[in-house]
């Protein structure tokens, strides 16, 4: 009895500190200031807001891929989002959520940041990809890629591993226009750790998308929580 107590004690103090981590690192991407606009911030707490739900892309003849709403599993709060893929889908790179910035709003400057928590189940998941591109041009260029896997996360040619079955926080940031500045990936832990790897930033001079796609056709899923994109205005400042 006395093992059993211990242990779940143990077990309500990581996930406490869990929430903690992952509700503040939310609360920080997610404050806006003079030279940082948010351009869009959910914690799933309220269901999936219309902004998330604009950015799926996803054709499925038979309706099984797409978001939903949970609560069996979640960061922080009460709710996560769960992103189901299926072998129905119409192309191999569905579902997939699509961040456009078009014609006028084509970011050439500044620094983009794309946070959120992630759980990837080793037996149901599968990758993440993450893609940065620039269609303002013809033919268009793919800025870098980036990965998240069930055991560990890459961008570009650089590969580093990370707890598995457990959520963890991304924070991906894209300078652009900036000479001698890196594309930054930092994945951290509940209890603070940072994994962290950066891409030479210098051939990034425009960013028109940003997509998180679930590769291949399958049924696997994964899940993601306190979604923020931001973009930092203030070259000084970064």
């Amino acid at each position: 009895m006395k093992k059993t107590f211990c242990a779940l004690l143990l077990l309500s103090t990581a996930s406490l500190l869990a929430e903690n981590t992952f509700e503040k690192l939310y609360k920080k991407a997610s404050t806006p200031s003079d030279s940082t606009r948010i351009i869009l911030a959910d914690n799933f707490e309220s269901g999936i807001r219309a902004e998330v739900q604009k950015l799926l892309h996803c054709e499925d003849p038979q309706g099984k891929a797409g978001l939903s709403l949970t609560s069996s599993t979640k960061a922080s709060g009460s709710n996560a989002l769960k992103i189901q893929n299926s072998t129905t889908v119409k192309h191999s790179f569905m579902p997939a959520l699509s961040q456009w910035f078009k014609g006028s709003e084509t970011i050439k400057s500044g620094t983009i940041a794309v946070n959120f928590d992630f759980k990837i189940p080793k037996a149901k998941g599968v990758a993440i990809s993450i893609e940065c591109r620039d269609y303002s041009v013809k033919p268009h260029l793919s800025n870098f890629s980036a990965v998240l896997t069930p055991i560990g996360f890459r961008l570009g040619e650089i590969s580093k591993a990370y707890p598995t079955e457990q959520w963890l926080h991304c924070e991906l940031t894209i300078p652009v226009q900036h000479s001698g500045k890196s594309v930054t990936m930092s994945i951290t832990e509940a209890n603070g750790t940072v994994h962290k790897t950066e891409l030479a930033a210098d051939s990034i001079k425009a960013v028109s998308w940003i997509g998180l796609m679930m590769a291949q056709k399958n049924k696997s899923y994964v899940y993601l929580d306190n979604l923020v994109i931001s973009h930092n205005s203030d070259k000084s400042s970064i």
